[in-house]
């Protein structure tokens, strides 16, 4: 019976996505980002849904920043959240050098999508900074319920945090960033980067998914390598110190 009511569920995920498709005005959308782009839109939004049928968990649909409760003082540089695409995310995995050592950081966790997959990557741990208490909650019950299908996967730390408010360890190698706040937030993170970088010279990755402020990254020195990417629809810039 459990099985049935969840066969449902994706059902009416699959009727809703189809009807939204077919309902809003996709000319423009096509005509804005094409035809290849559009159907690759409609594919990662399947997928995630698939993705969260199987594994039980809520990662696809997205959370605009005025529906959390944030009481926190820099809640306005913050954004909305919004899943990675899962097939997005493992072939980025292709496009760097993963080791033993590494750790992964998604900063601006979210509901945790990218800590699930990167959980089985082989990393050594992976954490979440995120500063919504809500999306911390509903991250840690979406990693419980990943590790019932998931019996092997590197440990995962939730930090209920602002970004600012985190030194970075000198363990963390590989950050992952989806667009997460504003440009003045981006500068405060990224100086920290830097000054532990400069403490714990390492190997270290940044990938910036949708990366609106890359012109920013771009005069940090101590990184080394850029190269983007465009992948299942979205834009990529990874950076490496060396």
């Amino acid at each position: 019976m459990k099985s049935f009511y969840s066969c449902m569920k994706v059902f009416a995920c699959v009727k809703n996505t189809l009807l939204l498709f077919l309902m809003a005005p996709w000319w423009h959308k096509i005509r804005e980002k094409g035809i290849r782009n559009s159907v690759m839109i409609f594919y990662n939004h399947l997928e995630g849904i698939f993705f969260d049928w199987y594994y039980g968990t809520d990662t696809q649909s997205r959370v605009l920043l005025q529906d959390l409760r944030i009481d926190h003082e820099k809640r306005q540089h913050g954004t909305k959240y919004d899943p990675s695409p899962v097939s997005a995310l493992r072939k980025l995995f292709r496009k760097i050098e993963i080791t033993k050592e590494d750790v992964w950081v998604d900063v601006g966790a979210g509901k945790g999508r990218t800590l699930l997959i990167a959980s089985v990557a082989g990393f050594k741990k992976v954490v979440g900074i995120e500063f919504s208490a809500e999306l911390c909650d509903i991250c840690r019950q979406n990693i419980e319920k990943f590790r019932r299908k998931k019996k092997t996967m590197s440990p995962v730390e939730v930090i209920n945090k602002d970004a600012t408010e985190v030194n970075p360890d000198k363990e963390y190698t590989v950050f992952f960033l989806f667009n997460p706040f504003d440009a003045e937030i981006m500068t405060a993170w990224m100086d920290k980067v830097k000054e532990s970088f400069r403490n714990f010279p390492r190997r270290m990755y940044i990938i910036y998914n949708n990366p609106v402020h890359q012109e920013l990254i771009d005069r940090y020195s101590f990184l080394k390598e850029k190269k983007i990417y465009r992948i299942h629809g979205r834009e990529f810039a990874i950076y490496k110190t060396a």
